[in-house]
């Protein structure tokens, strides 16, 4: 397996460690699974190989998550690796796909999607991603920073409520209460 790595045969690598990863699986040996996948992924991104980082974050979700429904820390550490580090084209589907499979259990994800289109000045996506992390400082510097500002003068109004709307059909009384 690493002699393919140290050849830059990056696709050969993956399928190697994907071979092994079933092993794993079948003999339900999580710990050296998810050591695989960690490993794998780290790799990866040292080799600058977006296209199989993504890959291989839909793979654990896929050959894993699915099956047992275990949204832990590391379902979210490898969410967050093949978003950051994986290939650009994808990276929004991909984050959206896994933050609704985990119904948004910590609000991790939406947070990370929030703050990634806030950088890239989607400021409508992500002051939908910061309802749904429960960031209520982040959603209000949103509306009076960026989306009010697009709309007209008479809706401002409007835009507070609908946050304040959306807290509470989330169930989050606290943060519509700021």
């Amino acid at each position: 397996m690493e002699a393919a790595l140290e050849a830059g045969k990056y696709y050969e690598y993956s399928q190697q460690a994907k071979s092994k990863f079933f092993k794993f699986k079948l003999r339900s040996k999580e710990k050296e699974m998810k050591d695989l996948v960690n490993t794998v992924m780290e790799k990866l991104v040292a080799s600058g190989e977006k296209s199989l980082i993504r890959d291989w974050g839909e793979y654990y979700f896929e050959n894993w998550i699915k099956d047992t429904k275990e949204f832990d820390e590391f379902f979210f550490k490898i969410s967050k690796l093949a978003f950051i580090h994986g290939d650009k084209e994808n990276k929004y589907s991909f984050l959206k796909r896994m933050i609704n499979a985990s119904k948004n259990k910590t609000g991790q994800l939406s947070e990370l999607m929030a703050e990634t289109c806030m950088n890239e000045k989607q400021y409508l996506k992500a002051y939908v991603y910061s309802l749904k992390a429960n960031k209520p400082y982040m959603t209000i510097e949103l509306l009076n920073n960026h989306i009010i500002k697009e709309g007209y003068t008479n809706e401002v109004d409007l835009f507070k409520i609908r946050a304040v709307l959306e807290y509470i059909s989330f169930g989050l009384i606290g943060s519509a209460q700021i």
